[in-house]
């Protein structure tokens, strides 16, 4: 409305240009000017894009909270996989396969050197006796021949992890530490690890360049205790 009675506006006073200094046009050619109330219109126009910003928030809002939804549910269902179904694994015959791939713990501990070589200001770090994928103590500990990393992941939970998604369509085959691709074929058991987990019940445990470890200890529970009156 604000916009027409502009247009309107401005069609007149062309018009009275015209009617003025090129030809003698009657005076009930002029355009009548349309009664406009501008501070209703801009009230109502106001009143319009307000109601459109909270259409917005509300519809924004909304897919928030489906978006949110969609994430607790995934969170909190658990993992289902067939062994032989969508996604097309064996996965027991691939664990039993791989089970099967045990190295030396002599070839296990010079790999963990040679990690270290390629850092040259690196003396010892901590290496964490827990699977990514289970946030436990794996049963099974491999890794892949091109990792360059001393931390091993659980056999059963990367297979399923990775039967997962396939059957999503997503890409799988992936070292969960390092996210190199991985293969059937070049996982292996790591022995260094397999005996660090018999002799030890610790979270952590320090490694050195040279391939000792020692288990690093736990911070104890403080306990904050309260006196009474008697006791003090």
């Amino acid at each position: 409305a604000i916009w027409a009675g502009q247009v309107a506006g401005r069609l007149e006073a062309l018009v009275k240009y015209i009617c003025t200094h090129c030809v003698d046009f009657p005076d009930s050619f002029l355009l009548p000017r349309r009664p406009c109330d501008s501070k209703r219109t801009r009230s109502r126009s106001r009143s319009r894009s307000r109601s459109r910003r909270r259409s917005r928030g509300r519809k924004k809002s909304k897919r928030k909270d489906k978006k949110r939804a969609r994430k607790h549910h995934r969170a909190h269902t658990p993992m289902e996989v067939d062994v032989e179904g969508e996604a097309g694994m064996d996965i027991e015959g691939i664990a039993e396969r791989v089970a099967g791939r045990v190295v030396a713990e002599t070839w296990a501990k010079r790999r963990v050197q040679m990690i270290f070589a390629e850092e040259d200001l690196v003396q010892f770090a901590q290496l964490p006796l827990k699977c990514p994928i289970l946030c436990s103590r794996p049963r099974t500990p491999v890794k892949g021949y091109e990792c360059m990393h001393v931390q091993c992941f659980d056999l059963q939970a990367f297979l399923h992890w990775t039967a997962s998604k396939l059957r999503r369509g997503r890409p799988a085959w992936t070292c969960p530490i390092c996210m190199l691709p991985l293969t059937e074929a070049s996982l292996y058991v790591d022995s260094y690890i397999v005996a660090i987990l018999a002799a030890c019940t610790a979270d952590y445990v320090e490694v050195q360049r040279d391939g000792t470890w020692a288990p690093v200890p736990s911070k104890p529970n403080v306990v904050a205790l309260e006196l009474s009156d008697s006791d003090a």
